[in-house]
Protein backbone atom coordinates (compact mmCIF):
# COMPACT_ATOMS: atom_id res chain seq x y z
CA UNK A 1 0.00 0.00 0.00
CA UNK A 2 1.55 3.43 -0.97
CA UNK A 3 2.11 5.95 1.61
CA UNK A 4 2.78 10.06 0.99
CA UNK A 5 6.39 10.63 1.52
CA UNK A 6 6.90 14.40 2.34
CA UNK A 7 10.85 15.72 2.30
CA UNK A 8 10.10 18.79 3.76
CA UNK A 9 6.71 20.12 5.33
CA UNK A 10 5.90 23.68 6.30
CA UNK A 11 3.23 23.81 8.93
CA UNK A 12 3.10 26.71 10.67
CA UNK A 13 0.11 25.43 12.69
CA UNK A 14 2.59 22.98 14.29
CA UNK A 15 5.56 25.00 14.59
CA UNK A 16 7.37 22.72 11.49
CA UNK A 17 9.07 24.58 9.49
CA UNK A 18 11.83 24.39 7.08
CA UNK A 19 13.46 25.52 4.13
CA UNK A 20 16.59 25.28 2.19
CA UNK A 21 19.47 27.92 1.73
CA UNK A 22 22.63 27.10 -0.19
CA UNK A 23 25.36 29.83 -0.63
CA UNK A 24 28.16 28.68 -2.75
CA UNK A 25 31.50 30.24 -3.36
CA UNK A 26 32.98 28.49 -6.47
CA UNK A 27 32.44 26.25 -10.09
CA UNK A 28 29.50 24.19 -10.36
CA UNK A 29 28.19 21.93 -13.27
CA UNK A 30 24.99 21.13 -12.22
CA UNK A 31 22.44 22.85 -9.12
CA UNK A 32 19.35 21.69 -8.29
CA UNK A 33 17.51 23.70 -6.00
CA UNK A 34 14.69 21.20 -5.85
CA UNK A 35 14.76 18.02 -7.53
CA UNK A 36 12.17 14.93 -7.13
CA UNK A 37 12.24 12.08 -9.13
CA UNK A 38 9.99 9.17 -8.93
CA UNK A 39 10.73 5.45 -10.08
CA UNK A 40 7.51 3.39 -10.67
CA UNK A 41 6.86 -0.19 -11.86
CA UNK A 42 2.96 0.41 -10.91
CA UNK A 43 0.58 2.87 -11.09
CA UNK A 44 0.58 5.80 -9.60
CA UNK A 45 -3.13 7.58 -9.46
CA UNK A 46 -1.56 11.22 -9.07
CA UNK A 47 1.95 12.64 -9.20
CA UNK A 48 2.85 15.81 -7.83
CA UNK A 49 6.22 17.23 -8.25
CA UNK A 50 5.89 20.12 -6.07
CA UNK A 51 2.57 20.68 -4.78
CA UNK A 52 1.85 24.12 -2.81
CA UNK A 53 -1.71 24.58 -0.61
CA UNK A 54 -2.54 27.93 0.59
CA UNK A 55 -5.37 28.02 2.95
CA UNK A 56 -6.32 31.87 4.44
CA UNK A 57 -8.96 31.55 6.77
CA UNK A 58 -11.71 34.69 7.78
CA UNK A 59 -9.71 36.92 9.40
CA UNK A 60 -6.42 36.02 7.56
CA UNK A 61 -4.80 38.14 5.87
CA UNK A 62 -1.82 37.60 3.18
CA UNK A 63 0.04 40.82 1.21
CA UNK A 64 1.43 37.96 -1.53
CA UNK A 65 1.81 34.61 -2.48
CA UNK A 66 4.23 32.38 -4.30
CA UNK A 67 3.61 29.10 -4.95
CA UNK A 68 7.13 28.86 -6.53
CA UNK A 69 9.25 31.71 -7.28
CA UNK A 70 12.59 32.10 -8.48
CA UNK A 71 15.30 34.71 -7.82
CA UNK A 72 18.55 35.16 -9.47
CA UNK A 73 21.14 37.68 -7.74
CA UNK A 74 24.28 37.51 -10.32
CA UNK A 75 26.77 40.03 -9.15
CA UNK A 76 29.11 40.61 -12.35
CA UNK A 77 29.39 37.11 -13.03
CA UNK A 78 27.99 35.27 -16.51
CA UNK A 79 24.83 32.71 -16.35
CA UNK A 80 25.46 31.00 -19.65
CA UNK A 81 22.04 28.74 -18.85
CA UNK A 82 19.23 30.05 -16.49
CA UNK A 83 15.92 28.35 -16.68
CA UNK A 84 13.14 29.39 -13.80
CA UNK A 85 11.33 26.01 -15.03
CA UNK A 86 13.17 23.29 -17.10
CA UNK A 87 10.99 20.52 -18.82
CA UNK A 88 14.19 17.97 -19.60
CA UNK A 89 11.79 15.36 -21.66
CA UNK A 90 11.26 11.56 -21.08
CA UNK A 91 12.43 8.66 -22.35
CA UNK A 92 11.41 4.74 -22.43
CA UNK A 93 8.70 2.50 -24.18
CA UNK A 94 5.83 3.53 -21.53
CA UNK A 95 3.41 6.32 -22.45
CA UNK A 96 2.21 9.31 -20.78
CA UNK A 97 -1.67 10.03 -21.74
CA UNK A 98 -1.29 13.93 -20.91
CA UNK A 99 1.71 16.04 -20.62
CA UNK A 100 1.49 19.95 -19.34
CA UNK A 101 4.52 21.30 -18.76
CA UNK A 102 2.30 24.26 -16.99
CA UNK A 103 -1.48 23.13 -16.08
CA UNK A 104 -3.88 25.58 -14.62
CA UNK A 105 -7.33 24.27 -13.47
CA UNK A 106 -10.14 26.90 -12.67
CA UNK A 107 -12.54 24.50 -12.61
CA UNK A 108 -13.52 24.51 -9.07
CA UNK A 109 -12.72 27.79 -8.23
CA UNK A 110 -15.49 28.59 -5.90
CA UNK A 111 -16.31 31.99 -3.34
CA UNK A 112 -15.44 34.32 -5.83
CA UNK A 113 -11.85 32.95 -6.61
CA UNK A 114 -10.33 33.51 -10.16
CA UNK A 115 -7.39 33.54 -12.10
CA UNK A 116 -6.47 36.89 -13.13
CA UNK A 117 -3.55 35.80 -14.40
CA UNK A 118 -2.34 32.49 -15.66
CA UNK A 119 1.30 33.51 -16.63
CA UNK A 120 2.12 37.46 -16.47
CA UNK A 121 4.97 39.24 -17.10
CA UNK A 122 5.83 43.00 -16.69
CA UNK A 123 4.83 45.63 -19.12
CA UNK A 124 8.19 47.25 -18.33
CA UNK A 125 11.97 45.81 -17.84
CA UNK A 126 14.78 47.73 -16.38
CA UNK A 127 17.17 49.38 -18.87
CA UNK A 128 19.95 46.79 -17.84
CA UNK A 129 18.25 44.01 -18.90
CA UNK A 130 18.45 42.57 -22.43
CA UNK A 131 15.68 41.26 -24.86
CA UNK A 132 12.44 41.15 -23.75
CA UNK A 133 10.69 38.61 -21.63
CA UNK A 134 7.81 36.57 -23.09
CA UNK A 135 6.54 32.75 -24.05
CA UNK A 136 8.24 31.24 -27.06
CA UNK A 137 7.03 28.19 -28.52
CA UNK A 138 9.64 26.19 -31.18
CA UNK A 139 12.30 29.63 -30.43
CA UNK A 140 14.37 29.80 -27.32
CA UNK A 141 14.92 33.24 -27.33
CA UNK A 142 11.84 35.42 -27.85
CA UNK A 143 11.91 38.77 -29.40
CA UNK A 144 8.46 39.69 -28.35
CA UNK A 145 5.72 38.84 -25.72
CA UNK A 146 4.65 35.64 -27.30
CA UNK A 147 6.36 33.97 -30.30
CA UNK A 148 5.41 30.52 -32.07
CA UNK A 149 7.96 28.95 -34.50
CA UNK A 150 6.78 26.21 -36.63
CA UNK A 151 6.87 24.88 -39.95
CA UNK A 152 4.12 23.05 -39.87
CA UNK A 153 0.90 25.24 -40.23
CA UNK A 154 -1.09 26.74 -38.72
CA UNK A 155 0.75 27.87 -36.01
CA UNK A 156 -1.86 29.31 -34.02
CA UNK A 157 -5.18 27.95 -33.18
CA UNK A 158 -7.80 29.66 -30.77
CA UNK A 159 -10.81 27.54 -30.26
CA UNK A 160 -14.20 27.78 -29.04
CA UNK A 161 -14.93 23.84 -29.45
CA UNK A 162 -13.57 21.43 -31.23
CA UNK A 163 -15.51 22.12 -34.19
CA UNK A 164 -15.26 26.44 -34.60
CA UNK A 165 -11.98 27.76 -34.14
CA UNK A 166 -9.52 30.27 -35.85
CA UNK A 167 -6.54 28.89 -37.35
CA UNK A 168 -3.70 31.35 -38.30
CA UNK A 169 -1.02 29.85 -40.60
CA UNK A 170 2.53 31.38 -42.09
CA UNK A 171 3.81 30.56 -45.32
CA UNK A 172 7.75 30.04 -46.27
CA UNK A 173 6.85 33.56 -48.46
CA UNK A 174 5.63 35.16 -45.51
CA UNK A 175 1.53 34.65 -46.51
CA UNK A 176 -0.62 34.73 -43.37
CA UNK A 177 -3.30 33.23 -44.02
CA UNK A 178 -6.33 33.93 -41.12
CA UNK A 179 -9.14 30.73 -41.31
CA UNK A 180 -12.31 30.91 -39.73
CA UNK A 181 -13.94 27.56 -39.53
CA UNK A 182 -17.10 26.34 -37.94
CA UNK A 183 -20.70 26.12 -38.79
CA UNK A 184 -21.70 29.46 -39.72
CA UNK A 185 -18.04 30.56 -39.60
CA UNK A 186 -16.96 34.40 -40.77
CA UNK A 187 -14.92 37.19 -39.56
CA UNK A 188 -17.01 40.13 -38.14
CA UNK A 189 -15.30 43.39 -37.73
CA UNK A 190 -16.68 45.73 -35.14
CA UNK A 191 -14.64 48.59 -35.81
CA UNK A 192 -13.43 50.48 -38.86
CA UNK A 193 -10.87 48.44 -40.69
CA UNK A 194 -7.79 50.37 -42.67
CA UNK A 195 -5.73 48.66 -45.52
CA UNK A 196 -2.70 49.87 -45.73
CA UNK A 197 -1.83 47.96 -49.07
CA UNK A 198 -3.71 47.06 -52.37
CA UNK A 199 -7.02 44.19 -51.74
CA UNK A 200 -7.11 41.61 -54.19
CA UNK A 201 -10.18 39.75 -54.10
CA UNK A 202 -9.67 35.60 -55.17
CA UNK A 203 -11.51 34.88 -58.40
CA UNK A 204 -15.30 34.55 -58.89
CA UNK A 205 -15.22 36.21 -55.33
CA UNK A 206 -17.67 39.42 -54.90
CA UNK A 207 -18.43 42.44 -52.56
CA UNK A 208 -21.80 41.67 -51.47
CA UNK A 209 -23.84 44.34 -49.47
CA UNK A 210 -27.37 44.64 -47.40
CA UNK A 211 -30.68 44.79 -48.93
CA UNK A 212 -32.07 46.82 -46.21
CA UNK A 213 -30.01 50.06 -46.47
CA UNK A 214 -27.51 49.72 -49.25
CA UNK A 215 -24.21 50.74 -49.37
CA UNK A 216 -22.22 54.14 -50.36
CA UNK A 217 -18.58 53.63 -52.15
CA UNK A 218 -17.59 57.44 -51.55
CA UNK A 219 -19.46 58.49 -48.88
CA UNK A 220 -18.54 62.24 -49.33
CA UNK A 221 -17.62 64.28 -53.12
CA UNK A 222 -14.21 64.97 -52.12
CA UNK A 223 -13.49 61.64 -52.01
CA UNK A 224 -12.02 60.33 -55.29
CA UNK A 225 -12.54 57.52 -57.33
CA UNK A 226 -10.74 55.80 -60.73
CA UNK A 227 -12.03 52.60 -62.80
CA UNK A 228 -10.09 50.65 -64.78
CA UNK A 229 -6.87 52.49 -64.23
CA UNK A 230 -7.78 55.69 -64.34
CA UNK A 231 -6.54 58.07 -62.22
CA UNK A 232 -9.05 59.25 -59.31
CA UNK A 233 -10.69 62.12 -59.27
CA UNK A 234 -13.53 63.55 -56.99
CA UNK A 235 -17.48 63.59 -58.13
CA UNK A 236 -17.54 65.35 -61.39
CA UNK A 237 -19.79 68.78 -61.33
CA UNK A 238 -21.34 70.59 -63.94
CA UNK A 239 -18.20 72.67 -64.13
CA UNK A 240 -16.80 69.48 -65.71
CA UNK A 241 -15.00 70.45 -69.31
CA UNK A 242 -17.29 69.75 -72.40
CA UNK A 243 -16.08 66.13 -74.27
CA UNK A 244 -14.73 66.88 -78.09
CA UNK A 245 -17.90 66.20 -80.25
CA UNK A 246 -17.61 64.80 -83.74
CA UNK A 247 -20.98 66.01 -85.15
CA UNK A 248 -22.98 62.69 -87.10
CA UNK A 249 -24.87 62.17 -89.88
CA UNK A 250 -28.89 62.61 -88.52
CA UNK A 251 -30.44 65.67 -87.06
CA UNK A 252 -27.99 66.47 -83.94
CA UNK A 253 -28.57 67.66 -80.29
CA UNK A 254 -27.67 70.92 -79.71
CA UNK A 255 -24.65 71.36 -77.68
CA UNK A 256 -26.24 73.47 -75.04
CA UNK A 257 -29.28 70.73 -74.39
CA UNK A 258 -28.68 70.21 -70.99
CA UNK A 259 -30.11 66.92 -69.01
CA UNK A 260 -30.74 67.37 -64.90
CA UNK A 261 -28.03 70.48 -65.77
CA UNK A 262 -25.48 68.13 -68.06
CA UNK A 263 -25.05 68.77 -71.28
CA UNK A 264 -24.34 65.48 -73.39
CA UNK A 265 -20.55 66.78 -73.38
CA UNK A 266 -20.29 67.06 -69.93
CA UNK A 267 -21.93 63.29 -68.90
CA UNK A 268 -19.59 61.75 -71.54
CA UNK A 269 -16.64 63.75 -70.25
CA UNK A 270 -17.44 62.84 -66.90
CA UNK A 271 -17.96 59.44 -67.52
CA UNK A 272 -14.38 58.89 -69.16
CA UNK A 273 -12.85 60.64 -66.39
CA UNK A 274 -13.85 58.44 -63.80
CA UNK A 275 -13.18 55.42 -66.45
CA UNK A 276 -16.53 53.85 -66.91
CA UNK A 277 -15.46 54.71 -70.42
CA UNK A 278 -12.21 54.35 -72.67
Amino acid sequence: MGKAVCGCRQDSNRSRCCAFGTTINGSITTFSGLKQELVNAGTVTNFYGTFTRIQNNSGGTITAANALRVSVLNNGNTIPNFKGIAFEGYSGSGAITNNYLIYADTSTASYGSTLKYGIYFLPDMPSHHVGKFGLGSGVTAPTARLQVRDTAAPQVRVERDSGNYLDIAVSSAGVVTFDAVGGSSAFLFGDAVTFTESITLADAKHIITNTANGSIIATSTSQKLGFWGKTPIVQPTTGVAAATRTAGAATAILTDDTFDGYTVAQAIKALRNTGLLA
